[in-house]
């Protein structure tokens, strides 16, 4: 028995087995060897292009992953930003702190009275013995009188110089 096999992707299996044949009594039993052939069609399947659906689909969440990415990354930026910015801002804080403690020594008057006895080299008035002088009119000295118009100008100046030499070559 020979089968024309028409199909080139065809894969045909023989095997010999032998096969048990009854006959009408059951203590008989003959034995007739048989040949099966058995066909496996393998068949080639035609590639289909990707559907559109699930192309878009893929695009769509690589474009949501990048944009997600990038959102991520200035997230981060800004954090960044944040914690330089809160760095600065303690900064400025200890530095007003500083100049607060300074203005308040420069308004508090044992501050002032310090500065002055220790750097300016001025001294309480307390201290000091008072003396009291008085210029009587019969003790007086000259008094000498310019009127040149104005009482602060150039006049009253030139005056005091004159008045100065006189008196020394007198």
């Amino acid at each position: 028995m020979e089968k024309k096999i028409t199909n080139k992707n065809a894969i045909i299996k023989r095997s010999n087995n032998i096969a048990p044949a009854r006959s009408g009594s059951s203590s008989v039993v003959k034995s007739v060897k048989s040949e099966k052939v058995t066909v496996i069609e393998h068949r080639k399947k035609s590639k289909t292009p990707l559907p559109l659906g699930i192309i878009f689909t893929i695009c769509a969440v690589t474009l949501l992953f990048v944009f997600l990415v990038m959102n991520y990354a200035e997230v981060d930026s800004y954090n960044a930003q944040i914690a330089e910015l809160r760095d600065e801002l303690t900064e400025l804080q200890k530095t007003a702190s500083k100049l607060k403690v300074r203005l308040e020594k420069k308004n508090d008057l044992v501050e002032i009275e310090e500065y002055a006895t220790d750097e300016l080299g001025m001294v309480k008035a307390a201290g000091l013995t008072r003396i009291n002088i008085t210029a009587l009119p019969e003790n007086g000295g000259d008094t000498y009188k310019y009127d040149d118009g104005d009482e602060n100008g150039i006049g009253v100046l030139l005056a005091g110089f004159g008045e100065v030499f006189r008196d020394f070559f007198d």
